[in-house]
């Protein structure tokens, strides 16, 4: 039923074409932005007494003997580079190679590709490093009840929220991963019609491809 609540407003999106959306999301992607921050800013607020140890813990983890021992001994580097890797490849557009697509479509000033491309960055810190850092505080400040268990991605987030504010956190991020996942269904659909533009193919279905909707999975989730 939510794939099919997402295609009908994914239909409505992308038939006001590539204008259409560009104002939808300019102003419906950083409200989901600022809603996460706000909320992981009041989680933190509200267990303030954690913070000391959990900044403590992230340099401890990162710098301990046992850290620079496995560091050295290249197993440990390696897999943290290449775990790494596969993190900041999937976080944001530059990763998966579709930023020109985005930037190319900002509206920026002064009217210069430099200054799309300044927005571009800003774009990219915001999501590694606010929206990404906001995340692990909720990981860590959720303690034991996170720290051991073998989840990931969406599922580790979810038991986060969970033991930091009862259930009706974990709904919370259902419900955030589902209008991440609404704009990223629009926009790339949006880069696959030009990309259809661009070679010569004038026609492009957009019902056809809308009916696929469901099966896409977002890559603009919380980290």
């Amino acid at each position: 039923m939510t794939g099919i609540i997402l295609a009908v407003f994914a239909l409505l999106a992308i038939t006001r074409g590539l204008h259409g959306v560009a104002r939808l999301m300019q102003g419906f992607v950083p409200l989901m932005a600022i809603i996460w921050v706000l909320t992981s800013l009041v989680i933190c607020v509200m267990n303030i007494g954690q913070l000391p140890h959990v900044i403590w813990s992230i340099f401890e983890s990162a710098f301990g003997w046992q850290e620079a021992a496995g560091g050295a001994a290249g197993y440990t580097l390696s897999q943290a580079i290449t775990n790494g890797f596969q993190r900041s490849m999937f976080s944001n557009e530059a990763g998966m190679g579709s930023t020109p697509n985005a930037a190319a479509a900002a509206a920026s000033w002064p009217p210069h590709p430099a200054a799309q491309g300044i927005v571009q960055m800003i774009g990219i810190f915001i999501d590694t490093l606010v929206i990404c850092t906001a995340s692990a505080m909720l990981i860590l400040l959720a303690g034991n009840g996170t720290t051991y268990m073998p989840l990931e991605g969406i599922q580790l987030i979810q038991k986060a929220m969970r033991v930091l504010m009862g259930s009706w956190g974990a709904e919370f991020v259902t419900l955030v991963v589902i209008l991440f996942a609404f704009s990223s269904i629009v926009a790339n659909y949006i880069y696959a019609e030009n990309n259809l533009f661009f070679l010569r193919l004038n026609n492009p279905k957009r019902s056809g491809v809308c009916g696929s909707a469901p099966s896409q999975r977002s890559s603009a989730a919380p980290c």
